[in-house]
C-alpha cells in the first residue's frame, strides 16, 4: 500500500518526526558554535569562570543531543512529550522579543542575538505544532496508521 509521505509500505516506522529532529539538533548547535565564533562575550558573560571549559560544554550539549537521539529512535512517548513541551515553550520569546524592540525590556545581549533566538523559538514552535498534528493523526512518533490508512486496506 502506497502512503502519503511516499510510497514505503512502512510509514509508521519511517515517520518523518525523528528525522525533522534529528536535522534540527545540529543546526541548533552549529548555530551555537557561529555564535561563539562571531561573539564569544556572549557566552562567556553568562558561564563566568567556567567559560575557559567551553569544549567541556560542547561535550555536554553533544552528549545530550545523543540521549535525544536514541530517546526518538527508541520511540519513548514521555520523551515526545518532553520535546513537545520544550518546543513549545520556546515560543515564549516572541513576546520577550517584542517588550524589547518596545523598549519597556532592557536585555544584557545583543540585540541581533535576540533575533536570532526569536527565529529559532518560531521554528521549534512550528516543530512542535507540527509533532501535536502528527501526534493527532499517527499517534507518537506517528506509531500508528490514520484510520482513512485502515479503510484503504
Amino acid at each position: 500500500m502506497l502512503t502519503r509521505y511516499g510510497d514505503s509500505p512502512t510509514y509508521p516506522g519511517d515517520a518523518p518526526a525523528p528525522g525533522v529532529l534529528i536535522a534540527f539538533f545540529p543546526c541548533a548547535t552549529l548555530s551555537l558554535l557561529v555564535v561563539y565564533r562571531v561573539q564569544p562575550a556572549i557566552y562567556t558573560q553568562e558561564l563566568g569562570g567556567a567559560a575557559r571549559y567551553g569544549w567541556l560544554l560542547l561535550l555536554l550539549v553533544l552528549a545530550v543531543e545523543a540521549f535525544l537521539t536514541v530517546g526518538m529512535l527508541r520511540r519513548w512517548r514521555w520523551h515526545f512529550w518532553l520535546l513537545v513541551v520544550a518546543f513549545a515553550s520556546s515560543l515564549l520569546r516572541l513576546p520577550l522579543l517584542a517588550l524589547r524592540l518596545a523598549g519597556l525590556v532592557g536585555g544584557a545581549d545583543p540585540l541581533w542575538y535576540d533575533l536570532v533566538r526569536a527565529l529559532v523559538g518560531c521554528v521549534q514552535g512550528a516543530i512542535a505544532v507540527w509533532m501535536i498534528r502528527l501526534y493527532r493523526r499517527y499517534g507518537a512518533w506517528a506509531w500508528r496508521r490514520s484510520p482513512e490508512d485502515a479503510v484503504q486496506t
